[in-house]
């Protein structure tokens, strides 16, 4: 921000995205405007860490009939991911993350391309060979697998601080207006992570989507831009 001199902005994050917004509310409130999170968690618990086992799921009922939109392991794993040589450009982990999903049924949303949850997030060998292959082909199975791993156990880690503290600690420190946006039926994020954030960020306002699950502005679009806009307006 200071490079490109900008004094102000409002920042938008997703999942891991959310978190990193709501550290750099809470440790540069003069540069922030505005703050719109959804899908984010500000701690680790026993049930997270069965969620990404695979040993559960954050909603009811048996996790391989939950969607989660590929797009998670845009922003939860594969940004992670950095090859050593020659990186991949947008469009080429756009085009392989399309080829690597399965379609069960009509999406309405333009990029609501979506798979079955996986048994495991970390064991990349129980993934669906449609969903594994083209990540593979991208990154190589090795890299992409240790990488998988890593992301899980260091995830996990979270969960040896006092009451699992990722930035809990820091959110009575969010000084800006912000919109925490939560999918009720989300997998992977349990509601709860929600409300806590929302108790503990002054002002802020949460609005739950009942159809929503973690790739909610995925599916539903006009109704999540909407949202935001008139917030950030």
């Amino acid at each position: 921000m200071k490079m490109l001199t900008f004094k102000k902005v409002s920042l938008l994050g997703w999942s891991d995205g959310g978190i990193t917004a709501l550290i750099a509310a809470a440790r540069y409130p003069s540069y922030i405007n505005k703050m719109v999170i959804w899908g984010a968690n500000a701690y680790v618990t026993d049930q997270d860490e069965e969620i990404y086992q695979g040993n559960t799921c954050g909603v009811n009922g048996p996790a391989e009939e939950h969607e989660v939109s590929c797009h998670l392991f845009i922003f939860r794993l594969l940004l992670c991911l950095s090859p050593p040589a020659s990186p991949p450009t947008p469009s080429r982990v756009f085009s392989v993350l399309c080829g690597a999903v399965q379609r069960p049924q009509p999406l309405d949303s333009t990029l609501g391309v979506c798979l079955q949850v996986q048994k495991s997030i970390r064991d990349v060998s129980k993934w669906s060979e449609r969903t594994r292959k083209p990540l593979e082909a991208l990154y190589g199975f090795d890299y992409f697998a240790r990488t998988c791993e890593k992301w899980v156990d260091g995830i996990k880690q979270f969960k040896h601080l006092p009451d699992g503290n990722i930035c809990r600690h820091l959110l009575p420190l969010v000084q800006c207006p912000t919109l925490i946006v939560h999918g009720e039926k989300d997998p992977l994020v349990p509601s709860f992570h929600a409300d806590f954030i929302h108790k503990h960020v002054k002002g802020s306002r949460l609005h739950l989507m009942p159809e929503g699950k973690h790739n909610l502005h995925l599916r539903f679009a006009d109704e999540f831009n909407k949202l935001v806009e008139d917030f950030l307006q």
